[in-house]
């Protein structure tokens, strides 16, 4: 395992950085380091986790890349998802291999995140 690589900053393009704010705020019960208009930073377990307006350069898609969170009670956290606006947009399904459940979700501004029941 290499160590030169850490991962560090999940950068979610977002519709509306308002109602990305409230979601993020609300499903993983933290508040913004850094705002500004157009932009939102996290921090969530020594990861930074960035919501971005969508632009031209940015468009907001459920393509790319989709972070994962590992989770105790997936049920749980879907529910939690669903009561602030955010959709279940696969899953959840189960993972044979490793014997878990993921789900990935659409917040109510387009972003697309992941979830993994441990």
């Amino acid at each position: 395992m290499s160590r030169e690589f850490v991962f560090s900053t999940l950068r979610l393009i977002s519709e509306d950085i308002e109602k990305s704010i409230n979601f993020i705020s609300s499903v993983f019960n933290i508040s913004f380091i850094e705002r500004d208009d157009r932009f939102a930073r996290f921090n969530l377990n020594n990861v930074n986790v960035e919501l971005i307006a969508e632009d031209n350069k940015n468009p907001c898609s459920t393509g790319g890349a989709i972070g994962y969170w590992k989770v105790k009670d997936l049920d749980s956290i879907l529910n939690k998802v669903k009561a602030n606006g955010g959709i279940v947009y696969r899953g959840p399904l189960v993972v044979s291999e490793n014997n878990t459940r993921i789900a990935q979700i659409k917040g109510p501004a387009g972003c697309m995140l992941g979830f993994e029941e441990v």
